[in-house]
């Protein structure tokens, strides 16, 4: 969070600044595997602007295969959208 405050000198901080993990709200502790997943998957998202389709052909997997994580990890895609 500090980091996205100092990134912003003019005080507005957009969602897409946030780190992964406040973008996902998962229903237990996340292993290394799942975080390391999320944070995969929020990035492929923040660069297609919460295009699905497009995050999933950018890591070289399936757009169902996508929503199936974002829903287990709890990934809001709304919050890529612009």
């Amino acid at each position: 969070m500090r980091h996205s405050v100092r990134r912003h000198r003019d005080g507005l901080i957009d969602i897409a600044d946030l780190p992964a993990d406040c973008l996902s709200n998962p229903a237990r502790p996340l292993t290394l595997l799942e975080g390391l997943e999320r944070d995969a998957i929020v990035r492929a998202l923040r660069e297609q602007e919460g295009d699905v389709d497009a995050a999933a052909d950018s890591l070289g997997m399936g757009g169902d295969d996508v929503r199936r994580k974002v829903r287990a990890l709890g990934i809001v895609t709304a919050a890529f959208v612009r």
